[in-house]
């Protein structure tokens, strides 16, 4: 596969290939790890009743490798934060999201995923900083079709 890839300008992609496979019968198609009817979708109500916030790895132009935080609103799908960070620690995700705090207000909940940098110390922090408080709820949401749904979290309720 690495060699194909290297030897073509634009080589076809793995499932290209894979369903290429499948279709030929050269190899069994592998069972997905959920069906898809075990995904039930899910959102809130209204818009600020909770945020769905995340890291994702990305890696620039020039080779440098990046951290994006994202946001969003559950129920209105609005981006409420897109930040790239050079590394995902603490202080910069905190940042991201106390600007996101500051400029679209304090949602109910937020759900955080992905990532040991969001814990209840940071939601407390973020929160203090946008002149709000938080109480930390170790619950997990259901399995979701949402878009940031890649990892099990928590949820930071803001009173």
């Amino acid at each position: 596969m690495n060699r194909l890839r290297r030897e073509l300008d634009d080589p076809p992609s793995r499932s290209a290939i894979y369903r290429t496979l499948v279709r030929h019968g050269l190899i069994e198609p592998e069972k997905r790890r959920r069906k898809r009817e075990d995904y039930r979708r899910w959102e809130r109500t209204r818009s600020m009743e909770l945020w769905q916030m995340d890291v994702m790895e990305a890696h620039l132009a020039d080779g440098t490798k990046v951290s994006v935080v994202t946001g969003i609103d559950d129920h209105s799908r609005f981006c409420v934060c897109a930040t790239v960070v050079l590394r995902a620690t603490a202080k910069p995700v905190c940042d991201a999201l106390v600007s996101a705090l500051r400029t679209h207000g304090i949602p109910e909940q937020i759900l955080t995923l992905n990532g040991k940098v969001f814990t209840g110390k940071l939601a407390r922090r973020a929160a203090a900083n946008s002149d709000g408080s938080s109480r930390s709820d170790a619950s997990s949401p259901p399995p979701t079709t949402s878009p940031c749904s890649h990892h099990q979290g928590g949820v930071a309720t803001i009173p």
